[in-house]
Parts: structure tokens; C-alpha cells; sequence
């Protein structure tokens, strides 16, 4: 026997809608992120139904649609506004307005669509490589997700708009503008590999599970220290139709297989 209950609490100035079901004989105590109003927002913002995913197949066109459709971008950093991370502000911002983010917004946003799917999905923190040089500390959130008994690492909040999954046991791949996206294992951790006309490390993590709370230095960093490439230059950037676009201070940068191109505006 399924028993509902919708609540509702005030968030930000407006009700944000928590809908549960409890479900002794299959899954527990079970709740949902977004009510059904949401998920209609947010399926037509992906351009596909983002609340049915059960297979692989499912799930890499899912990363493909967020990373078309939801735009990697610093704006607010560089406007002085701090990293909000609650989901009604992620909803506010990525799906009301429409907007992109970095990856502890759109990362998040992903992690909870997952869960209202019933997905085995975790957050994991990563050292990014900068300057040819694996970062001490994690600044970057992705997620892994347990299929058809693999892990996978998902990532739609990264710069380069990775829209497909890996799995950590090497096998699985992707491939998107000449570059081949793969997860090889070191001796106490894994790293993401880009192949293709330059060969580099994107980063490096642990599939352990983290909380939100844990970057809370992390997002410090970015959005105060004059250190932080995220708070020096605008990055704005996003793949669509085989092409990935990259707005600069100065130049549109459009990228494809071929090479990239830059154009003045």
C-alpha cells in the first residue's frame, strides 16, 4: 500500500512544494524533490522527460540534454553574488530564468533529478587540474551513478560541457569534438582522461560520497580570492548541434572537430 502526503513550506518569498510517498513493499520512505508542475518545467527545459530514465541509454541522453541546454557560466561570480546551492534557488535560477551556472549549481540540479528518478547517486569532490597541476584541495563537484552494476561518473557541470557518462572501470567512454573522455584508476584514486590532439588529465577524485557542506571552502575560494580564475575571467560556454561556443571578454570562440575559431563582437 502507497500512502501520499504533499507539504508545502515558504522558501525564498514563494512556496516550494515537498511531495513524498511512502512505499513499505518496494523502495521505503521515499521523497520527491519537485512536484509535478516542476517536472513539467524542467522537462521542457531539457527538451525530453527528464523523470523516466531507467537504462544507460537514458541517462547519457540526459547528461546531453543538460549540457545543451543548461550553459556553464560565471556571471553572477564575477557580479559579486555568492554561490547559492539550495535546490529552490538552483530551480529559480537554472529552470525559471533560465540561466546556466557552475558546477556546484548544475552538478546539484542533476543529483536531484537523479534521486527523483531512484537513482544510486552520490556527490564526489575533485581536484582540478590547473596549470598542468592537480589542485591540493577538491573544488569541483560530480557525481557517480550506480547502473546495471557499474559505477559511472557523471559530470554536466564542467566547462567543457561533458555530455555523456564513464564508467570507473574504464571500459565505457565518450567521445564529443575529437576528444575521448575516459576514467582510468591510480593507486588511491581516479582520474578523469581527455585523448584527442592534446592528451591531459581534467581531473582527479574519489567516488566516496560528500555532502554539499564540504565546498563550502571551495565556493569561498571562487567567488572572494583574486586567485580564482572563476572571479579573474567571464566563461561562458555551452555544445550544441556539434560545435561547442565559448564567450569571452572579447572574442566567440566556436569549437568543432576541425579546430575553433575566433570572432571579434
Amino acid at each position: 500500500m502507497v500512502a501520499f502526503f504533499v507539504g508545502a513550506i515558504w522558501c525564498q518569498g514563494a512556496y516550494w512544494v515537498v511531495c513524498a510517498a511512502f512505499d513499505s513493499a518496494v523502495s521505503g520512505f521515499f521523497v520527491s524533490h519537485f512536484s509535478s508542475a516542476q517536472q513539467q518545467a524542467i522537462n521542457q527545459r531539457l527538451g525530453m522527460d527528464a523523470f523516466s530514465i531507467t537504462s544507460l541509454d537514458d541517462l547519457n541522453r540526459l547528461c546531453r540534454q543538460f549540457a545543451e541546454n543548461i550553459v556553464f557560466e560565471n556571471l553572477d561570480i564575477l557580479s559579486g553574488h555568492p554561490i547559492d546551492d539550495s535546490l529552490p534557488a538552483l530551480y529559480n535560477k537554472l529552470i525559471e530564468r533560465r540561466r546556466g551556472g557552475i558546477c556546484f549549481e548544475i552538478n546539484n540540479l542533476l543529483c536531484a533529478v537523479l534521486e527523483d528518478n531512484r537513482m544510486d547517486v552520490n556527490r564526489i569532490a575533485a581536484r582540478m587540474q590547473v596549470d598542468s597541476v592537480l589542485r591540493e584541495q577538491a573544488n569541483h563537484i560530480a557525481l557517480i551513478v550506480r547502473l546495471e552494476r557499474r559505477e559511472y561518473l557523471v559530470d554536466v557541470g564542467d566547462a567543457r560541457a561533458m555530455g555523456g557518462v564513464m564508467s570507473l572501470d574504464g571500459e565505457i567512454s565518450f567521445q564529443q569534438l575529437g576528444v575521448t573522455y575516459s576514467v582510468c584508476s591510480g593507486e588511491s584514486e581516479y582520474q578523469l582522461q581527455l585523448q584527442g590532439a592534446v592528451n591531459e588529465t581534467r581531473y582527479a577524485f574519489k567516488p566516496d560520497a560528500v555532502t554539499k557542506a564540504s565546498f563550502d571552502r571551495a565556493k569561498a575560494f571562487i567567488v572572494s580570492d583574486p586567485e580564482s580564475v572563476f572571479h579573474r575571467l567571464m566563461i561562458v560556454s555551452t555544445v550544441k548541434d556539434g560545435n561547442r561556443y565559448t564567450l569571452t571578454e572579447e572574442h566567440l570562440i566556436i569549437s568543432d572537430e576541425s579546430g575553433r575559431q575566433e570572432q571579434p563582437y
